[in-house]
């Protein structure tokens, strides 16, 4: 299971309002409609096999990090056995916060 800290929650959080404040409208628009609600972060890989974050609308069989109810993040089924173990985290850096992720499982 990954896990994500309170201090990545609440950047993720902050990056939800970014995207809502720039591009939610277009988004809207190209996701067919999608509710407000079912439209979060994504946890994807690149082609590079990196692993990105980019906003996208909830799909049946996500996994799905909440915050009092609000989708946070998700996770699709094909990338969950390779995130798994994971832990990410927010470091403040001096350009500020920095979403940072590390295999808790490597780590015993």
């Amino acid at each position: 299971m990954i896990k994500v800290t309170d201090a990545a929650i609440k950047e993720l959080k902050a990056m939800m309002d970014r995207g809502r404040e720039t591009c939610i409208d277009e988004f809207k628009e190209i996701a067919y409609g999608a509710d407000e609600s079912d439209i979060a972060l994504r946890l994807v890989t690149t082609p590079e096999g990196h692993l990105a974050i980019i906003m996208d609308v909830y799909r049946e069989g996500d996994t799905v990090i909440e915050d009092n109810g609000t989708k946070i993040l998700l996770i699709e089924a094909e990338i969950l056995n390779s995130v798994d173990g994971m832990l990410v985290d927010c470091a403040d850096t001096p350009s500020g916060p920095h979403l940072q992720m590390s295999n808790t499982s490597q780590q015993k």
